[in-house]
């Protein structure tokens, strides 16, 4: 079944996009570390949110990663009730994230990018596997992009990742030692009812 017949089956309420950037992650071994969350947790009937669009990037900052491997995935968040914490949450109110003024306001309940460390996980259950992954060299070099962006997550012409209340998704970072980095995360939705 395309995309369009799919979203087809739903009434459209907006279209919506928001980048947020980590701060300094801090030196040492990341492994799985979450670092960004999305949280769909809407009380408005029958309201999904159709995710279009994953991306990331990474660059090192002023002390080098130990050279090696790095991985970033996405991974569906169900039964998210309680909102991971830490970090800083993206503004969401008022016109922010529409891609249309005339829009309504979105329905997100939260994004939140991590700061300086990852995140602590709220009430949520994670998949076993994740729904997109990228792997990706690193070096020793500082101030130096490894991962340019890339999508994990555009469905194309396959349905979309279609959100009901309480649930989401997660970012995870694993990334060699020493190293002091920052993340880039671009996310593209559309609201629906259906």
């Amino acid at each position: 079944m395309s995309l369009e017949t799919t979203i087809s089956r739903y009434t459209g309420i907006g279209s919506y996009a928001i980048v947020g950037a980590t701060g300094t992650m801090g030196a040492g071994t990341y492994s799985a570390a979450p670092f960004f969350a999305f949280r769909w947790a809407t009380s408005t009937a029958n309201a999904k949110a159709a995710i279009d669009r994953i991306a990331v990037s990474l660059m090192s900052l002023g002390t080098g990663f130990a050279a090696g491997q790095g991985y970033i995935d996405a991974v569906f968040a169900r039964a998210f009730t309680a909102a991971d914490t830490g970090g800083g949450v993206l503004t969401i109110t008022g016109n922010n994230a529409k891609r249309r003024t005339g829009m309504d306001t979105t329905l997100l309940s939260e994004a939140r990018i991590s700061t300086t460390g990852a995140l602590t996980p709220g009430t949520r259950t994670l998949d076993a596997q994740p729904f997109g992954g990228v792997a990706f060299t690193v070096s020793t070099a500082t101030n130096t992009v490894h991962l340019a962006t890339t999508d994990l997550w555009k469905p194309d012409s396959r349905d979309p990742l279609l959100l009901a209340a309480n649930e989401g998704f997660i970012l995870r970072a694993t990334v060699p030692a020493t190293g002091t980095w920052q993340s880039i995360v671009i996310v593209e939705w559309r609201e629906v009812y259906g």
